[in-house]
């Protein structure tokens, strides 16, 4: 009783209409609040959706300066090498080059990224002129090797500003997430040892034999694409194990995928490095280092496609809770206020009739 007095002598104090404004009041400001927080939530989530699919979008445009850098490591070290019928293609190629820098340059400055993004992007891009300026000899096509790598590191960094800034790392489902990760950090490192591989071999095949750097190089090269193969394979078997719905897509491609990187191992130790001389051309050598690369695309192509498909999804799961959240807290508020009119009218007709029979 004692607990109920301050709240019964507020109510005295108040006219028989403030009584039921003030209950209204105490119903409708709670329903209003936790709907109000509820649709914040998910219009925080559909804003992060939103994100990630454009920062996506960002590191699919930039990504292909990774794989067109590979390639001309390859080929400018043929050209060093004294292979003078690929001078045709590499030219092409860095035309290609030029204009996707480009079209990320202008994409970059386009969407405001940080600082951080944009002095990242800026020392890749203008690391890009220097690739081509490697001198004469041995030491020539070792050192076109080097700054190609870094280059191609400078751009990963560029990939990986973007995928924080844009939330990609911070997605919160466990399906979407193991993908992103596969497919924006995993694939192109597998892909960039591929790359590597391909590199070298050219240039041993084109030269006829190895020299104790050159080898060293390969083996080394050699060995971390054989862990990298082993990794990406587990970690592919893992996300198909922990979520089913991917086996109908991922499983197949990710079987070509490892068998074809499991051929370039074996070809490479039993035709280049376990033999005196190379017993490939390399012309072969590339077909085949370009066979490995395009199944690693086609496999990249999957999970990209599924990846996006999962955003997608998850986007529209995060509207419909939205909109269902405002619609139901706006139903509910109106009722409430709707009954408690219809209460407060309830008692004044029955006030009102109780006091027309008094006076009767």
């Amino acid at each position: 009783m004692i607990l109920l007095q301050p709240g019964m002598e507020l109510l005295n104090k108040l006219s028989f209409a403030k009584k039921f404004h003030l209950i209204l009041a105490t119903f409708v400001i709670p329903i209003l609040y936790a709907g109000f927080v509820i649709y914040s939530d998910k219009s925080a989530e559909v804003k992060a959706g939103e994100a990630e699919a454009l920062g996506y979008a960002v590191v699919k445009l930039v990504q292909p300066l990774q794989q067109l850098a590979s390639r001309h490591r390859s080929l400018h070290g043929q050209y060093l090498a004294g292979v003078s019928a690929v001078e045709t293609e590499l030219k092409s190629l860095e035309q290609g080059i030029a204009q996707q820098l480009s079209k990320v340059g202008k994409s970059v400055k386009s969407l405001g990224y940080s600082n951080y993004v944009s002095k990242a992007w800026q020392t890749a891009e203008g690391h890009w002129a220097d690739l081509r300026s490697s001198g004469n000899g041995d030491s020539a096509t070792e050192k076109s090797f080097t700054k190609h790598s870094r280059w191609i590191k400078e751009v990963g960094d560029v990939i990986k500003l973007i995928a924080t800034e844009s939330g990609l790392v911070l997605d919160s489902y466990l399906d979407s997430y193991t993908l992103m990760e596969l497919v924006v950090f995993d694939l192109p490192r597998v892909d960039e040892y591929v790359g590597q591989l391909l590199a070298r071999g050219v240039v041993v095949a084109a030269k006829g034999n190895f020299t104790p750097d050159s080898y060293v190089g390969m083996t080394t090269v050699y060995d971390a694409l054989t862990l990298a193969k082993s990794e990406l394979d587990h970690k592919y078997t893992m996300a198909m194990d922990t979520h089913p719905e991917f086996v109908d897509t991922l499983k197949q491609p990710l079987s070509n995928t490892i068998a074809a990187i499991d051929k370039l191992l074996r070809e490479t130790k039993s035709q280049l490095l376990d033999p005196d001389q190379p017993q490939l051309s390399p012309s072969q050598y590339d077909a085949l280092g370009q066979s490995t690369l395009a199944s690693l695309k086609s496999l990249a192509l999957v999970g990209s496609s599924t990846f996006e498909r999962l955003v997608a999804q998850h986007r529209a799961s995060s509207q419909f809770s939205m909109m269902l959240a405002l619609t139901l807290f706006t139903v509910l508020m109106l009722v409430s206020a709707y009954l408690l009119t219809a209460l407060k009218r309830t008692v004044d007709d029955n006030a009102q009739m109780v006091q027309t029979m008094a006076t009767d």
